[in-house]
């Protein structure tokens, strides 16, 4: 996403202030639970197969202090019973509606790259096996990956102290109740906290990601006017595995189509055009 761009924006900025050494708190929420919206259904699942009654209260707790419809936490127990290969293809193809872009032949050429975690669904340890999988296959590596380019690009050196091995180890030795219970995420954290930091930040339970307005750039003239040159079906390079008509009518009728993830697409051609790729 543009949170990459983001972020090297930020690094040049704090170069600016002369400061050699940054540290973040990278592989917290990954190992410590806070990304509730991500993690609710694989711990609502362990409850119901481990703890059954004490199902309703944890549901109704994550309602309350998270904010969730009951509707919204639902549909993300039902999700956690699924493949994270058969939620990444229902995604893609209903939601973001990338397939749609893309020709039919390179989907299923490459569909079965997608790894899917190995755990037992009914072992009572989906949270677990969810974020042992985040870790290993999924985001957390491309953060690490361009939270380190932008910093040395900036002469940066940028240290993630919830990533030493040993703080990794305890994450995953103690019981998943420690980090996430009645609605509270990062549980032991705030706990470890609570008589260092205002009451403000340990009891606040609302989540903000790094997050960056895209949809407000691609209404801009200038930035849009940007991506309907990059997408112009005449000049488009990746024609083989891109249905370039289909983009230029997506960037056209973006607000229709905001969970389209035009960013990659974006980067994609870009790269095509830098190295004159000619085969996709």
């Amino acid at each position: 996403s543009a949170t990459s761009f983001a972020h090297y924006i930020l690094m040049k900025e704090i170069k600016k202030h002369n400061v050699k050494v940054v540290m973040n708190g990278q592989g917290s929420d990954e190992a410590w639970c806070g990304y509730g919206r991500y993690f609710i259904g694989y711990f609502l699942l362990d409850t119901l197969l481990n703890s059954p009654q004490k199902f309703y209260s944890q549901y109704s707790a994550i309602s309350s202090k998270m904010r969730y419809s009951y509707k919204y936490i639902l549909f993300q127990t039902i999700k956690a019973m699924f493949s994270r290969k058969s939620v990444s293809h229902y995604r893609a193809a209903r939601k973001e509606k990338t397939f749609s872009v893309l020709n039919g032949n390179f989907i299923n050429e490459n569909k079965n790259y997608f790894i899917n975690p190995e755990y037992n669904r009914f072992s009572g340890k989906n949270l677990s096996g969810y974020m042992k999988y985040n870790i290993q296959y999924q985001g957390f590596n491309q953060i690490l990956h361009y939270e380190d380019h932008s910093s040395m690009q900036s002469s940066i050196e940028m240290r993630s102290p919830f990533v030493d091995y040993r703080i990794m180890e305890l994450a995953f030795a103690i019981p998943d109740r420690m980090k996430i219970d009645n609605g509270v995420t990062k549980k032991i954290l705030r706990e470890i906290f609570s008589e260092k930091l205002p009451s403000s930040i340990v009891n606040n339970h609302d989540k903000t990601g790094f997050v960056t307005p895209f949809d407000d750039w691609l209404n801009e003239d200038k930035f849009r006017g940007f991506v309907e040159k990059v997408f112009n079906p005449s000049e488009i390079k990746c024609k083989r595995i891109l249905n370039a008509d289909k983009l230029a009518e997506y960037v056209r009728d973006n607000p229709r189509h905001k969970q389209f993830p035009f960013w990659r697409f974006i980067n994609l051609e870009l790269w095509a055009r830098k190295y004159d790729i000619n085969n996709l």
